[in-house]
């Protein structure tokens, strides 16, 4: 099986559970590492407030066309509002809903995002209702809480300060609430889009969670195979990021994944990029690179036309 190939093999991620025991949580680790990803468990609370984010996101894809559009972002920036059709890529399978952790600036700035770093947020949220900003809100903190907790299991695992990988918050982590709809009888063929192509976040990691058709999601191998992710309903799917590839100075590699469209049914996601503190630099923490000055808010400030 060669890259570009959509023939599908059938694997599972090592799992990472934050009740195990340190030596078992290591080894699953750097199991995990090679992959650029993981299963997680241990956080089943998360897991279910992003069930029900997802199925109150449903219920707004599913109304009516006058109330979707109020919800466009008025800057059509493309992770602050609701989007429909074509993504960046172009690939129109997918309706998305896009959410950051703050409002806007200055709700960033009441949160202890350094001035530098507040023109992430120079593009305001929208919300479709009150009822979904407060269910999305409640899953969003959750989710920030369960990511320092795995992130303090990793610091422990790789030895190192738990500052010093992640630095707590102000984190800049992202909301993306996903639906993607049916696309029944697809064959099989590299001339069929993917709902995403292949890629990298850029985060330190990511936390996935899947409804609907399983399948969809692929992992590439460290031999180039495009490797099946089936998870665990009651699970999320970690994604290490470029993020923590840098840092880490490889030790975690950024897993390259893509996500095949639907062929029965409906898939739902929602996906969260959780950053260190944004003053964070970008250099490794085991001394390659260290002159390297640049920080992880200045590498998204540069990208943020594709990003926050």
């Amino acid at each position: 099986m060669t890259r570009g190939d959509w023939a599908m093999t059938t694997s599972v991620v090592p799992l990472l559970d934050l009740h195990d025991a340190p030596a078992r949580f290591r080894e699953q680790l750097l199991a995990g590492a090679s992959w650029g990803a993981a299963e997680l468990a241990g956080a089943e609370q998360c897991r279910e407030l992003a069930r029900r984010t997802e199925l109150a996101a449903s219920e707004f894809f599913a109304g009516d066309e006058s109330e979707k559009a109020a919800s466009v972002s008025p800057s059509g920036h493309r992770n602050r509002g609701w989007t429909s059709a074509a993504d960046d890529d172009g690939q129109p399978v997918y309706d998305r809903l896009s959410i950051a952790r703050f409002d806007d600036a200055a709700a960033a700035s009441a949160g202890g995002v350094p001035a530098e770093y507040t023109g992430l947020y120079e593009h305001p949220n929208v919300w479709p209702s009150p009822e979904l900003k407060a269910l999305t809100e409640r899953f969003r903190d959750s989710v920030v809480r369960t990511c320092e907790q795995l992130l303090a299991r990793i610091s422990e695992a790789l030895g190192v300060k738990p500052d010093d990988l992640f630095a707590g918050a102000p984190d800049n982590t992202n909301i993306t609430l996903t639906e993607y709809h049916p696309r029944a009888g697809l064959p099989a063929g590299d001339g069929n889009p993917l709902s995403f192509p292949e890629h990298k976040d850029r985060s330190l990691l990511s936390l996935l969670s899947e409804s609907g058709e399983p399948g969809r999601l692929q992992i590439e191998s460290l031999t180039g195979e495009w490797l099946t992710c089936r998870p665990d309903p009651a699970r999320f799917v970690v994604l290490f990021g470029l993020t923590a590839e840098k840092r880490t100075g490889g030790l975690l590699r950024a897993g390259n994944h893509r996500v095949l469209p639907p062929r029965t049914g409906r898939r739902r996601s929602t996906s969260n990029f959780y950053f260190p503190h944004l003053a964070t630099p970008t250099g490794s923490l085991f001394g390659e690179v260290a002159a390297e000055r640049e920080t992880v808010g200045q590498v998204l400030l540069a990208a943020r036309g594709r990003s926050l």
